[in-house]
């Protein structure tokens, strides 16, 4: 009898200890993502995971000037990971600086289209790692209130030191989708401008300011390309709803524009 009692402790002890584990170290290894409510294999995750290093490696290569360094950990990132647009926006903007215009408007192009996607995945990712720690908490409650379950203190305070996590984690805002950073019809208004196309240029900016209406760089290249084409009152107009803004124009610019009105 009692060695039935014992192997009876020592299988539920196992169960409880690996579900422990699972808990512990495989939270959320499932995660669902976009409207079509995909889920990620392990394969997938661990790509993504990986993709993120390189990202995150190239990220601290540029704020540094490394541009070759970082421009091969992008491209790592991409490799592993097609549409982490990030890496494509971080590109066109090397590619700008290295004057290769044709591949930083298919890198800021692409960073665009993918935008919707990798904010879909994140926000579904953490949705998705939300709902698993909510019914991982569930099971280690129903332990122990099982009173059929014989756990020993140190198992109880383990469980119980999961569980304080997982509240913590779950005090944590619900994540909710990200607009486009205005930056990226920044860089491309800008790309567009080198290569001469001036209403995409202008275009552009008007979809950066429509994002963040205090975007200080789109106004001062607005005004700029009305000033090239000798349209000052176009210009005049920008300058008035920028400082409208509290947006600072370049003085130089500002007086230039005037100067042009004036003729």
């Amino acid at each position: 009898m009692k060695t039935k009692q014992v192997n009876r402790m020592a299988g539920a002890s196992a169960w409880i200890l690996s579900l422990l584990v699972m808990v512990l170290f495989f939270p959320g290894v499932n995660r669902a993502f976009g409207q079509d409510q995909y889920i990620m294999t392990q394969k997938e995750l661990n790509d993504f995971k990986l993709a993120k290093r390189h990202h995150y490696a190239g990220e601290q290569q540029f704020i540094k000037g490394k541009l070759g360094g970082a421009e091969k950990s992008f491209k790592k990132c991409l490799k592993i990971f097609p549409k982490y647009s990030s890496a494509d926006y971080y590109l066109a903007k090397i590619c700008y600086q290295k004057v290769d215009y044709k591949q930083a408007l298919l890198h800021i192009g692409a960073a665009e289209r993918n935008f919707r996607y990798m904010d879909n995945l994140a926000v579904d990712a953490q949705l998705q790692f939300f709902k698993r720690l909510r019914e991982e908490r569930e099971n280690l409650q129903n332990v122990l209130d099982d009173p059929m379950q014989k756990l020993t203190p140190q198992l109880i305070r383990e469980m119980e030191k999961k569980m304080l996590q997982i509240d913590d984690h779950l005090r944590n805002p619900v994540p909710s989708a990200q607009h486009m950073p205005a930056v990226y019809h920044y860089v491309h208004g800008n790309v567009f401008f080198k290569i001469k196309k001036l209403k995409e240029s202008h275009d552009q900016y008007l979809e950066a300011l429509k994002l963040d209406p205090r975007h200080t760089n789109s106004y001062n290249n607005l005004i700029s390309l009305f000033h090239m084409v000798k349209q000052y009152p176009k210009a005049v107009d920008y300058i008035k709803q920028a400082e409208a803004n509290g947006v600072t124009i370049n003085p130089k610019l500002k007086d230039a524009v005037l100067k042009g009105l004036k003729k």
